[in-house]
């Protein structure tokens, strides 16, 4: 008697064991998730699809993203010169590379973990249709998923960006 019941209790210790372990795993990959989430600069968001050359805000808004007129109208204080675009590559490579890509074509690292994706920023059309204002504004204030830097660089910083940006364009 004494035999069967310490095996039930040492059956009952391990399933107990095992149900803690699986409940531990689970706040621990959620904790995961999350701090991984925070290190990149990027909010978890749901899965979602949208147009080309649209960006969503999160999974039930699909919207174009609207800059204001006079931001767009804003131009780049900042004379370029290659010591100018040269910081701006840094910067980007800092702070916009793993969404965005090495050149521009928003297909980073962090692409998947984040949705929607970057758009495509080396276009003709795109560079095009942008105002450096509008480039900035967007640095500047971002918009989910994206992490606006407006409070995180200078303003020099982000117009270096904006020049940098500007040598992404497809040949």
């Amino acid at each position: 008697m004494v035999g069967l019941i310490e095996r039930d209790d040492n059956e009952m210790i391990r399933k107990s064991s095992l149900v803690f372990v699986i409940q531990r795993s689970r706040k621990v990959l959620s904790g995961l998730a999350l701090i991984s989430s925070l290190i990149l600069g990027i909010a978890p968001v749901a899965l979602t699809h949208t147009e080309p050359g649209q960006v969503a805000t999160d999974s039930s808004d699909e919207s174009v993203w609207e800059v204001p007129e006079d931001a767009r109208a804003v131009e780049n204080p900042l004379a370029n010169s290659p010591e100018v675009e040269e910081e701006g590559a840094s910067l980007y490579g800092r702070y916009c590379r793993r969404c965005h890509g090495d050149v521009g074509k928003g297909d980073g690292m962090a692409v998947a973990f984040i949705l929607p994706a970057p758009k495509d920023i080396t276009t003709i059309e795109v560079q095009a249709r942008m105002t450096d204002g509008e480039i900035f504004y967007k640095i500047s204030e971002g918009k989910t998923p994206m992490p606006g830097m407006g409070n995180r660089l200078s303003e020099d910083e982000r117009w270096k960006i904006v020049h940098f940006v500007r040598t992404l364009k497809v040949d």
